[in-house]
């Protein structure tokens, strides 16, 4: 689940007006209020569970017994579980009573009267820009809109005699707690680190929430209260504008994480994570609302007329945003409006949409290579028009999704999945385009178009790091080819073998062998313009979790071979004594001979604590003792007793590995030299 700190704005909303439709339902409840007034949520009649005839016997009456006590459970957790919608004409009804009942409800909670205040900025500020364009266009569409913000601000004015003293401007502390929220809460990924979460982002305190009053009858009857779910054509769109600076907000910090990794300020593992755990996050937000776009006719739909919408408060008349007598492969979008339709995918939407029509059943999307143009990164895509971007965007679209869909049908154990190749796959089984592959297709734009001629950096980390990681396991492997040990099973050998294959595979592209394999069936040569590697070398996003798969998958089995020969411990623990010793020596008689591997051993990948299983030893009777200790001696052997009992000298649990604690960084060389 994620923390409030995380949740969408829509989301924020949602929950916000629950609340108030809660503590306004429950406190009037508690004062009073008919039950009966507030309908459950469900139109459904209640059923009564019939007891099972008498007339049946045998399994049939067991059968019908058992059913029925089954049914009665549901009935009693149904009630006990009853959900109730408050409408919103009956918030002021609610808010009078509580008024007249001012004797025993006392003060109203500052949790409350925050986040009323909050609900009604959210939907006032949609409500403005709706406004604008009403002027526009000379109708009056926010009406229902702003039916909901008069409801609010009425229920406000009738708690006004309750609300609590307000305290004076000098004695409000500068940066309160609630201040800090809402600052955090309106700019929530600004205090964001790729490496670790920033400590204003951790401290921040969650939003506070009425919380609903005891009523009677609370313990045997566990009602909630949500507010009534106005689905009307401006709540949509207030939804879709909340989510719109949701996924903006995501951009931004994404294209912040690759400038800096173009700067060489991250690595290429940190920076493919993240974005793709924006990515997700994204598709989390997109879940939310996509019942109510389904509902008016899609995310397609909707898009368009969010679009329109926009537009037309920047002045543009309706006319202006359709082109007639344009090609087909270009529609009738006024490619002057390009920047601003982005904003919304709208273009990439109508991109992904047009290749989910083209695809076949298990069949490869071969096409000819330049058919959608040829995209040049050296070029200064600023200085370029609306259409012309459009084109250079296509350009890089289309033969990636070609990659993605080969990946999908022909390679069945590809190693990873980022959100767009999962976008991908989930849109071939359903033919449909699926609302957060857009946003996956719209950061990878956002990436090439920042990297351009740089965008192959990326690759060339993978390719370079994943050669040496197979190098050190093959090389491992041919060292110990006639070494055996008993706690190195050859399951581990195994595993070993299928990394290096893995990587081998991988640096040879199955994707294009697929391909290849299909061109042969069409009696065609692969044109020289189909490089190999080219899913990797144009998402440096599959590049980076390519490359941690691998390192994670090194990691692991190279902590267990130090564990497993104990070569690691022999030499920290031989190296410790003789330098606290002053038996080895340098240039200087006295100096401690420099040991690089043994330094970034105890200073980067792991603390003297994982290594000796606590601190280093320093006198003569620790060296021996920690070092038996550490490799399964039992500890009776060391003990002062005068009279000491014939014990085992190997202790019941083993030796103590070493490297059982996460190490601080990357991989552990499988060989110590």
């Amino acid at each position: 689940m994620l923390p409030y700190s995380l949740y969408s704005v829509y989301r924020q909303y949602k929950l916000d007006t629950d609340a108030i439709a809660s503590w306004l339902a429950t406190t009037a409840q508690a004062n009073g209020y008919p039950r009966e007034l507030l309908q459950p949520a469900s139109d459904d009649p209640q059923k009564r569970t019939q007891a099972p005839s008498r007339r049946l016997k045998g399994k049939a009456r067991l059968q019908a017994v058992r059913e029925y006590r089954q049914n009665l459970a549901a009935d009693k957790a149904a009630l006990a579980e009853k959900k109730y919608t408050i409408a919103i004409k009956d918030f002021v009804p609610l808010a009078e009573f509580i008024l007249t009942k001012r004797g025993t409800v006392g003060k109203v909670p500052v949790s409350f009267v925050k986040t009323l205040d909050r609900v009604i900025r959210a939907r006032r500020g949609f409500g403005d820009q709706i406004a604008e364009q009403d002027e526009i266009t000379d109708n009056a569409s926010d009406n229902s809109h702003m039916y909901f913000v008069g409801v609010l601000e009425k229920v406000r004015q009738i708690m006004k005699p309750l609300l609590p003293s307000q305290p004076s401007q000098k004695q409000a502390p500068k940066g309160s707690a609630d201040e800090e929220t809402e600052d955090a809460f309106s700019n929530r990924f600004a205090g964001l680190s790729v490496y670790e979460p920033s400590e204003a982002f951790l401290n921040m305190p969650d939003i506070e929430r009425p919380s609903p009053a005891k009523t009677a009858g609370d313990d045997e009857l566990k009602a909630s209260y949500e507010a009534e779910k106005l689905n009307d054509f401006e709540d949509i769109m207030f939804a879709l504008h909340a989510l719109m600076n949701d996924l903006s907000r995501l951009r931004s910090r994404i294209q912040w994480i690759w400038t800096a990794y173009s700067q060489g300020l991250f690595d290429l593992c940190a920076a493919a994570i993240a974005t793709n755990t924006a990515i997700d996050l994204a598709r989390n937000l997109m879940d939310e609302i996509t019942p109510d776009l389904d509902a008016h006719g899609g995310a397609w739909k909707i898009l368009q007329k969010f679009h329109l919408v926009l537009c037309m408060m920047e002045g543009h008349a309706p006319d202006e945003l359709i082109v007639p007598n344009q090609g087909s492969a270009e529609g009738n979008f006024n490619y002057k409006f390009y920047d601003s339709g982005i904003g919304q995918f709208l273009q990439v939407y109508n991109l992904v949409d047009a290749f989910s029509r083209v695809i076949e059943p298990n069949q490869l999307p071969i096409y000819k290579e330049g058919m959608f143009g040829i995209y040049d990164p050296s070029s200064n895509r600023d200085t370029k028009s609306g259409y012309e971007k459009f084109q250079e965007d296509r350009a890089l679209l289309m033969p990636f999704f070609t990659e993605l869909m080969t990946a999908c049908v022909a390679v069945a154990d590809y190693p990873v999945e980022d959100e767009f190749l999962r976008g991908m796959a989930e849109m071939r089984k359903t033919r449909q385009t699926p609302f957060p592959m857009v946003f996956a297709a719209q950061v990878f734009l956002d990436i090439n178009h920042l990297l351009r001629t740089d965008i192959s950096r990326a690759f060339e980390a993978f390719r370079s790091g994943a050669t040496a990681l197979r190098d050190e396991i093959e090389a491992h492997l041919d060292f110990h080819r006639t070494l055996k040990v008993d706690t190195w099973p050859r399951s581990n050998d195994q595993y070993m073998i299928q990394i290096s294959s893995s990587i081998r595979m991988i640096l040879k592209d199955p994707v294009y062998h697929a391909k290849e394999k299909q061109y042969r069936r069409m009696n065609l040569a692969v044109p020289d313009s189909v490089e190999r590697n080219r899913i990797l070398r144009m998402s440096p996003v599959l590049s980076g979790l390519m490359l941690f798969k691998y390192r994670g998958e090194v990691r692991d089995i190279a902590l267990t071979a130090a564990n497993a020969w104990g070569s690691v411990t022999y030499t920290a623990h031989l190296f410790n004594a003789l330098s606290n010793e002053n038996l080895l020596s340098g240039d200087d008689a006295n100096a401690r001979p420099p040991w690089p591997d043994m330094a970034v051993l105890r200073s980067v990948i792991l603390d003297d604590e994982h290594i000796f299983v606590g601190d280093a030893p320093s006198s003569a009777d620790e060296y021996l003792t920690r070092f038996c200790l550490q490799m399964g001696v039992t500890a009776n052997v060391f003990s002062r007793r005068k009279e000491k009992r014939k014990v085992p000298l190997a202790s019941k649990a083993g030796p103590r590995g070493t490297f059982g604690a996460v190490s601080k960084t990357g991989y552990l060389p499988l060989f110590f030299n």
